[in-house]
């Protein structure tokens, strides 16, 4: 908690110094992110084990990530890029350290495989990005003398970083699904601890995204405008809210009945059910 705090505290300083807008929800969110983070690093460095983590959800981070960071390298480049580019080399070193070394404690059969998740995630990302995208005011164009084939793939590139962030965490919730389907239960252990703050950090992004005064009032001024992006944009947060809304429910029932097992059924039981 003393290194998730000491960390949003120094991000918070790097808002200001940057003339970035102080949001405390922000900020907050950020802490538990880094909180998550902490324990998947102590997790691999100390553990020694990779027990329970989805490849292809950290595989479908580092995508996301990369994608947004190109984008916002050319629209942003603040404080926000930053942040994308350290939990990038984080995320690709937690995928390299799951295929070498820790890759005897990773049981590929438990994780979502790799056909799946580029047919029933990635691809429909990519293909909902093609058509539904920001679309950068003409004016960002003749200012910069861009081509418009670069400026189209700056914008698909942060529509598909969006809609897979959406999405990202699902192979982790079917690789818990079948481990707790093997066993009976799921320990609430480093990686539940993990996928919970991730689920938390979640939680209060979408809260301080809806919660930003012009937020409705784009997305529904582009929706009056016959443009989809701000509608899409508010949706893939909500999703990505609710996909782990579920899982932190029943981890919270756990801590309250003081368990040291997590019953669940992920929102993933339901869309296959369904």
């Amino acid at each position: 908690l003393v290194v998730a705090a000491g960390l949003a505290l120094l991000y918070a300083a790097v808002v200001v110094f940057l003339g970035g807008h102080f949001d405390y929800v922000f900020v907050a969110m950020e802490a538990v992110h880094i909180l998550g983070v902490v324990i998947l690093l102590r997790k691999l460095g100390t553990e020694r084990s990779c027990e329970g983590l989805s490849l292809r959800s950290q595989e479908l981070t580092a995508a996301f990530l990369g994608m947004r960071l190109v984008a916002s390298s050319a629209f942003e480049a603040n404080h926000h890029t930053l942040l994308d580019a350290a939990t990038l080399f984080v995320t690709l070193g937690v995928i390299y350290m799951m295929r070498t070394a820790l890759s005897k404690t990773y049981d590929s059969r438990l994780d979502m495989p790799l056909h799946q998740m580029l047919k029933f995630v990635l691809l429909p990302c990519l293909g909902l990005a093609l058509l539904v995208n920001p679309g950068v005011l003409a004016e960002k164009a003749a200012e910069s003398n861009a081509a418009f084939g670069v400026l189209f793939t700056l914008n698909f590139l942060w529509a598909a970083a969006v809609f897979t962030e959406a999405v990202a965490v699902v192979p982790q919730l079917v690789m818990m699904k079948n481990v707790s389907e093997k066993l009976g239960y799921l320990e609430r252990n480093s990686t539940a601890h993990y996928v919970f703050c991730l689920g938390i950090a979640r939680f209060l992004g979408c809260a301080s995204w809806i919660l930003q005064p012009d937020t409705l009032a784009y997305a529904f001024g582009q929706l009056r405008s016959l443009k989809p992006w701000g509608v899409a944009s508010l949706l893939a947060e909500l999703v990505q809210t609710f996909v782990l809304a579920d899982f932190c429910y029943y981890y919270t029932r756990s801590v309250i009945a003081g368990s040291g097992l997590v019953r669940f059924n992920t929102t993933v039981d339901a869309c296959e059910a369904g």
